[in-house]
């Protein structure tokens, strides 16, 4: 059971006849910690349509009206492509109309649902408003770029969650505004990239838990997956600010770059992205605390000493990469692949 939650109450899946959404409303039901699951959407009594906040608000006092602590909201709703539009692969293919329907379905929308149910929450004990968002509408992680339309929609939608979760924080001590990430997973919005080499699982094995915020907002989240028993590689997390060690009084140590050869040594109070910039060597970087990870180097030869929140502790137990603007070493020295 949901563990985290008190049992009985109300939990809402908005967008339920979606495969997502579908599996959310099985899986809670079958679980049995809610005293009620009921699933909105536009073929839902009372409809509710993202494009037309009448019908939310509607929806939402149907809600209302039902009486119950409402403990659980979940958005499953989201689009990829429709009406003749796909993801663009350059920015040639911009296209307005589609780039203003993706923002409204994956970004508007969402905003409008936590307008009208985040009010709606229990003020008694946990409860959750969770929307699904996409790794791809992650900054710091666009590494391929194109899907303009997409990732800026959902690049929108995690600053909103975050906003949003900063307002509820203090409004409600004990209610959460998450974005979650589910992964690639076997539905309608995935099926026209499945012949392309993409990996596709089914709902239920493809959920993953994407949360962005304030520290201790995204602490008390993991918490819960973890406690109810989350694995560790389907948590994700993105920081928006960063807790660095500064480097005064840390140990000094030398970089080479393998393109030249060349050795800079980097002074205790001194990043690694200040000392080659003294030296003439500029690094792309964003944040400068470990967060953004824009300038994520590899490391060649040596062992880096991680300080950022960017790379995952598997990531960091590797050792062949770090992010130069925080990070030091606990070798003499790194051989970096500039």
């Amino acid at each position: 059971m949901l563990t985290s939650f008190p049992p009985g109450g109300l939990a809402v899946v908005i967008g339920a006849t979606g495969s997502i959404g579908a599996a959310l409303m099985a899986a809670l039901k079958l679980d049995g910690t809610f005293a009620q699951v009921i699933g909105m959407s536009r073929s839902s009594i009372p409809a509710l349509d993202l494009l037309d906040e009448a019908s939310i608000a509607v929806a939402a006092l149907n809600v209302a009206s039902l009486g119950m602590d409402l403990r659980l909201v979940i958005d499953a709703t989201g689009e990829l492509h429709s009406q003749g539009f796909m993801p663009e692969k350059s920015w040639q293919k911009i296209d307005p109309e589609h780039m203003a329907r993706s923002f409204a379905i994956n970004a508007i929308g969402p905003a409008l649902l936590m307008k009208h149910f985040l009010p709606l929450l229990s003020a008694t004990g946990p409860s959750v408003l969770a929307t699904l968002s996409a790794k791809v509408g992650s900054i710091g992680d666009n590494r391929l770029g194109g899907w303009y339309s997409y990732r800026a929609s959902k690049a929108a939608l995690n600053q909103l969650v975050r906003t949003a979760a900063i307002e509820l924080q203090r409004r409600q001590a004990h209610a959460l505004c998450v974005a979650l990430h589910p992964g690639t997973v076997h539905s309608d919005l995935s099926a026209p990239f499945a012949k392309t080499g993409l990996s596709v699982v089914t709902p239920q094995a493809g959920v993953h838990v994407y949360v962005c915020g304030p520290k201790g907002f995204m602490d008390a989240v993991l918490s819960i997956a973890r406690g109810l028993g989350w694995p560790e590689p389907q948590l994700h997390c993105e920081y928006f600010a960063g807790e660095t060690a500064h480097p005064v009084d840390a140990d000094s140590f030398e970089v080479q770059l393998a393109s030249s050869g060349r050795v800079v040594r980097v002074p205790s109070d001194q990043t690694v992205v200040q000392a080659l910039a003294a030296c003439g060597i500029e690094l792309q970087t964003s944040c400068e605390q470990g967060v953004c990870g824009t300038c994520l180097t590899r490391v060649l030869e040596g062992v880096p000493d991680h300080k950022d929140l960017y790379l995952t502790p598997e990531e960091q137990a590797a050792n062949d990469q770090f992010l130069p603007c925080c990070s030091r070493a606990k070798s003499a020295r790194l051989v970096l692949d500039l």
